[in-house]
């Protein structure tokens, strides 16, 4: 028996795996619907007959009421909130993070709430305007008034049936809120077979120490940079700038970055191929990630398994994630010193890190528990 599944998502560079992987499962068929307003399509490259573009909301969820499918995968909440909430299909909910997680401060508090700021980042990023409306949401909330876009989150979230989460974690957290919720067991993969032909470890001094994943202020970049500067000594650092964030505040983080004394940074500001990426990011032994959140997760696995020095916040739901299942990763507050940074990881930290790698990123089980997944729903 046969089932559909009709998959909406924006130009977003995880779609192509997600087109590629829905060839693998016979007797699901799939239809990938894109919103795309400008018609200027950049992260998407799949030539794929059943991958159509919209150029509204609008057009798409017309689009897909009109069509039969058991299911609609939401690739994370990516166009308006009002016209998702017109969907007649039963809703599998692919998170991928800012549509899940919000900060204490924010307007819309979603599936989860966290502080996602560091303090040097809250401070120099959050205006007086801002810490006003701060205020007053709070005092909004504590007198039981909902804005209208956080009472359209809340309905939306309360029509999906199915929440594919990166980290398992994130599902016990969203069923504190949305008891409803049931588990599906998608990620995205892009490959059909497990490859775990893992490179030899050998990095050239200088070391570069590379930083975040994007420009988005949850990478908590200024926090970060000031660790490494208090240290003392000259550190050279690779910057990934070219996805997410503002024009605003990269202009500000830039200015900001020139008044470190021992931080050289090398930004990269243009979009890079995920081969070229990580043969760029690979050449550094250490890596930093500041998200307090589920963030960069593919970054930092693909770290792990390149025999990278990880660190990560150790109040983070990556650094639970990533210590709760064998990896050695390392935290900001008490591990990012001069000491570990003059040496790359051990080879037993390396072997330790690929069998977490081979055990949790076995593409062939993944497939067999997916298909798993459908024959239950048909």
């Amino acid at each position: 028996m046969s089932m559909k599944i009709l998959h909406i998502a924006t130009d977003e560079k995880f779609i192509d795996s997600a087109i590629d992987q829905f060839t693998w499962y016979e007797n699901v068929e799939s239809d990938f619907f894109i919103c795309c307003p400008q018609n200027e399509v950049k992260y998407i490259h799949s030539t794929a007959s059943n991958v159509r573009f919209f150029d509204s909301a609008a057009k798409l969820v017309s689009a897909a009421n009109a069509m039969n499918a058991d299911f609609v995968m939401l690739h994370s909440f990516g166009i308006s909130y009002v016209e998702l909430l017109k969907l007649k299909h039963r809703i599998i909910w692919k998170l991928w993070g800012y549509d899940f997680y919000s900060d204490k401060y924010d307007r819309i508090q979603r599936a989860v709430s966290l502080n996602l700021y560091g303090p040097r980042t809250r401070v120099q990023t959050t205006s007086l305007k801002q810490k006003y409306k701060h205020f007053l949401r709070s005092l909004a909330g504590l007198c039981g008034v909902k804005a209208e876009k956080q009472k359209q989150y809340d309905a939306l979230v309360s029509k999906v049936e199915f929440l594919a989460p990166v980290f398992d974690e994130e599902f016990e957290l969203a069923k504190k809120k949305f008891p409803h919720l049931k588990y599906c067991p998608f990620q995205y993969y892009s490959g059909g077979k497990s490859n775990f032909e893992f490179k030899k470890v050998s990095f050239e001094q200088p070391y570069n120490i590379f930083i975040g994943n994007s420009l988005d202020p949850t990478n908590n970049h200024l926090d970060i940079l000031a660790e490494l500067d208090k240290l003392g000594k000259p550190v050279s650092v690779i910057m990934p700038i070219s996805y997410s964030g503002s024009p605003e505040y990269k202009t500000f983080l830039k200015a900001e970055c020139a008044k470190y004394k021992n931080v050289s940074i090398r930004f990269l500001e243009t979009f890079m191929e995920r081969s070229e990426y990580f043969k760029l990011a690979s050449t550094c032994p250490f890596a930093i990630y500041g998200h307090r959140r589920q963030q960069a997760a593919g970054n930092i696995g693909q770290m792990l398994k390149d025999g990278v020095k990880v660190f990560l916040y150790k109040d983070s739901i990556n650094y639970q994630y990533y210590s709760n299942h064998g990896y050695k990763v390392f935290s900001i507050e008490d591990e990012l010193n001069e000491e570990n940074l003059k040496e790359p990881l051990a080879a037993e930290f390396v072997q330790q890190n690929r069998n977490a790698y081979m055990k949790y990123e076995n593409t062939e089980t993944y497939v067999e528990t997916m298909k798993n997944f459908f024959l239950r729903l048909v």
